[in-house]
């Protein structure tokens, strides 16, 4: 749902070619988007830096009890991440990571 509302809001508002990135081959048709299978838990820096992309924003959810493994890989990657979580603890990077270390500085 949030990935759908915020493909239509980028076509919309922006001139921003565009890819539409689902573990099974997403369906949207435009002009501006390219279609792309890809697992969040499974993809490689080497994988996401090869798709030429800006930035990456994760829409994916459920975000409760995820961790920072895909922000990790996108930075690692050289691209913007953009996290659309509700869960302020977790955008700020108050969450521990396991072991009880902080999982990210701010």
């Amino acid at each position: 749902m949030f990935g759908s509302r915020l493909l239509d809001t980028l076509l919309r508002t922006t001139d921003f070619q565009i890819i539409a990135a689902s573990r099974t081959r997403h369906t949207a048709s435009h002009a501006r988007v390219t279609n792309l299978a890809l697992d969040r838990k499974l993809v490689t820096a080497t994988v996401l830096k090869a798709t030429g992309a800006f930035a990456v924003a994760d829409a994916s959810g459920p975000f409760q009890g995820a961790d920072y493994r895909f922000a990790r890989t996108t930075i690692e990657a050289g691209l913007h991440y953009v996290d659309l979580a509700a869960l302020h603890a977790l955008a700020d990077g108050r969450l521990a990571e396991p072991g009880g270390g902080p999982a990210w500085e701010c």
